[in-house]
């Protein structure tokens, strides 16, 4: 009966042990994840933007201001990007593919798969490009990759209809040739 006692303690201690690394594991992102939802408010507020659309994916923050035209983007807790639209040529989705391992342990072996996923500005008159990595390999898991695909095309998309609006309201009429001989009949 001793014995029992003792295997059913040891097992009471290693679940409970289990349990409580969980736990703190869980308390621990959610601080962060809070902390990162502080720093976004706090540069939101501090900028003047009045962020009408924003996605949270893992470790990251997106946010739009569509009366402003500012992009904010946090992805670290002390790190923040605000991008003026209007400086923005276009917006493309860049995946680097390599080597991946799926799973706790490297030992399962590895295929190729998506490494990173970024979201590349390209600037109207610069030629270096704004970078926004939605996702890396290295701190994600394959859950959140494939959340940061769908956050890409969805934010490639609404960028894209933010910029094409913009420069459909800001060209000015150019009559066609078949208006212009119109207009001198």
């Amino acid at each position: 009966m001793t014995g029992i006692f003792a295997v059913a303690f040891i097992a009471a201690v290693i679940i409970s042990t289990s349990l409580f690394v969980i736990l703190i594991g869980h308390f621990q992102k959610h601080r962060k994840v809070e902390k990162r939802q502080r720093v976004f408010n706090e540069l939101s507020n501090e900028f003047g933007l009045s962020i009408s659309r924003q996605d949270v994916a893992g470790d990251r923050i997106i946010g739009l201001d569509e009366d402003n035209r500012n992009l904010l983007f946090v992805a670290k807790e002390d790190d923040g990007h605000i991008i003026d639209l209007d400086d923005v040529k276009s917006a493309t989705i860049k995946k680097e593919y390599g080597l991946v391992f799926d799973g706790y342990t490297r030992q399962k072996g590895a295929k190729t798969g998506v490494k990173q996923i970024e979201l590349v500005l390209l600037h109207k008159n610069r030629a270096v490009p704004v970078v926004l990595s939605l996702y890396d390999d290295d701190n994600s898991s394959k859950l959140i990759r494939e959340e940061a695909i769908e956050l890409a095309r969805k934010w490639e998309k609404l960028i894209s209809a933010v910029l094409t609006k913009h420069d459909a309201a800001t060209d000015k009429y150019q009559p066609s040739p078949r208006n212009m001989y119109a207009e001198r009949a």
